[in-house]
C-alpha cells in the first residue's frame, strides 16, 4: 500500500524518446533563449512608448536594443551548430 511514487521518466528521458544529441539540445536551448530575449526586447519597446520622460524612454530603447542583440547572437550561434 505504501509504495514509493515513481517518476514518470528516469534518467532525464521520457519513455519512448531517444536521447537528444548535444547539438540538438543546444539548438533547442538557443531557440528558447532567442524567443525569450525577443519577448523581453518587445516589452522594453512597449515601456519606451509609455515612458513620459525622454531619459526613461531612451533607457528603455537601449535595453530593447541590448536584448535584441542577445537574441541575434543566439540565432547566429544556433546557425553554426
Amino acid at each position: 500500500m505504501n509504495e514509493p511514487i515513481r517518476a514518470e521518466h528516469e534518467g532525464g528521458r521520457h519513455p519512448g524518446h531517444e536521447a537528444a544529441s548535444g547539438a540538438d539540445a543546444l539548438r533547442w536551448a538557443t531557440d528558447r533563449s532567442d524567443g525569450r530575449y525577443r519577448a523581453i526586447a518587445e516589452e522594453c519597446l512597449a515601456r519606451a512608448e509609455e515612458a513620459r520622460l525622454a531619459p526613461d524612454r531612451e533607457a528603455w530603447l537601449r535595453l530593447a536594443a541590448d536584448w535584441s542583440a542577445l537574441a541575434d547572437d543566439m540565432m547566429r550561434r544556433r546557425d553554426h551548430i
